[in-house]
């Protein structure tokens, strides 16, 4: 349903790589862009614009087929557009996006009982709400990580199951697990920005900020469109590196995208209150 075009134009040491996308129903150019790279480095060149254009052309299909299924109604889904659906109400990170998300899932998981994808969308699901529980309830932990598990037995090579299968690990302090199948998920895929954001979460709870910091602006850097929590995340490692102006950008980011995400208000709160604005901090624990 997509075309790729581009070309390559070289003069003297100077390259010049262009690539479109376009959308074969309408016609329609969803991304274009050009990279102008020295040849000195040949194949190092090829590997960072292969990179580079492969997971801006992820990005943009995924917005577009997002909008697609935004537009059908919802006994028309297939198990993929569920899943889609899923991905969009998941993405909100409150408790009635994650109801509505875990309903998507589960219905595509009826349409199709072998369908990865749906499952590792299910174990996202379960985790996070652990995470808006305060883990009160456990079992939605445990509900996870078997959905995940599920998951990666339908698909060996699935990385973003290993990716939340890492998180949900690191949730129940199982840290050489958890860094374990991060690892493995980058290694299936290293340019899912998920699987690499992961990994900076999971360096957080280790205590490791710098390598979450280098985790989650390599993530920032490949994904086009970003995930609120990759912003939410990389305000806490600035909060814990003591770089407050950019925490708050950072929480700010996350929040434009998704307002009722509640990470990034708490860490407005925190790093107001460790720059001594205390009605600022309050403002933001109140709207917590």
């Amino acid at each position: 349903r997509y075309v790729l075009e581009g070309s390559v134009r070289r003069a003297g040491e100077q390259l010049r790589v262009t690539g479109q996308l376009i959308d074969v129903d309408t016609g329609a150019h969803i991304w274009a862009q050009h990279y102008d790279r020295a040849t000195k480095e040949v194949f190092k060149v090829q590997d960072e614009l292969v990179r580079a254009i492969v997971t801006t052309i992820v990005g943009n299909v995924t917005e577009s087929d997002l909008e697609k299924a935004r537009a059908k109604p919802t006994d028309s889904l297939s198990a993929y557009e569920l899943s889609l659906l899923g991905r969009k109400n998941f993405l909100g990170f409150n408790p009635n996006a994650m109801a509505a998300a875990k309903k998507a899932y589960t219905e595509a998981i009826a349409a199709d009982p072998g369908y990865a994808t749906a499952y590792v969308g299910l174990g996202a699901v379960d985790w996070y709400t652990y995470i808006i529980q305060s883990g009160a309830v456990p079992k939605t932990l445990a509900d996870a990580e078997a959905a995940l598990k599920k998951a990666i037995s339908l698909d060996p090579r699935n990385a973003k199951a290993y990716s939340y299968l890492g998180q949900v690990q690191t949730f129940q302090r199982n840290y050489q697990d958890a860094i374990a199948s991060l690892d493995t998920g980058y290694r299936l895929n290293p340019n899912d920005t998920e699987v690499i954001g992961s990994r900076g979460l999971s360096y957080i709870f280790l205590g490791r900020f710098d390598d979450a910091l280098r985790s989650l602006m390599e993530a920032l850097t490949l994904d086009p469109y970003p995930p609120p929590n990759h912003y939410a995340r990389l305000a806490w490692t600035y909060f814990y590196l003591r770089q407050y102006d950019k925490s708050l950008e950072a929480a700010e980011r996350s929040l434009s995208r998704a307002p009722r995400y509640r990470l990034p208000r708490l860490m407005e709160a925190a790093t107001y209150a460790e720059m001594g604005e205390a009605t600022r901090a309050k403002a933001a624990v109140e709207k917590v």
